[in-house]
């Protein structure tokens, strides 16, 4: 179930980010990270039934961690997502999603 989650929000942020290339900054100055507390751009995303869906009726208005995850052979992501995966039973108690 977890590599299924994991599949599914490994395509929804390639599908985002591949919507968002029209919108890449010309300089690295443009460059605006989102913020704590901010939005995401909704985008429409493929979900890993071969269905598409909107970002934000995925997210159904309830707070989210997003997490951009480069891959199994990056050791940083790998460390990162088994500290945020010891702590993600009290994520979801609090409420929050958890989207990598």
């Amino acid at each position: 179930m977890r590599y299924l989650i994991l599949s599914f929000v490994s395509l929804s942020a390639l599908a985002f980010w591949l919507t968002a290339l029209p919108q890449i900054p010309q300089a690295a100055l443009d460059v605006k990270p989102l913020e704590v507390g901010e939005s995401v751009p909704d985008a429409t995303i493929n979900l890993s039934s071969g269905e598409s869906a909107q970002f934000s009726e995925v997210l159904g208005g309830k707070p989210a961690l997003l997490i951009f995850y480069r891959g199994g052979w990056c050791p940083y992501c790998n460390r990162h997502l088994g500290a945020i995966a010891k702590g993600e039973k009290e994520l979801v108690k609090l409420g929050y999603q958890v989207f990598g």
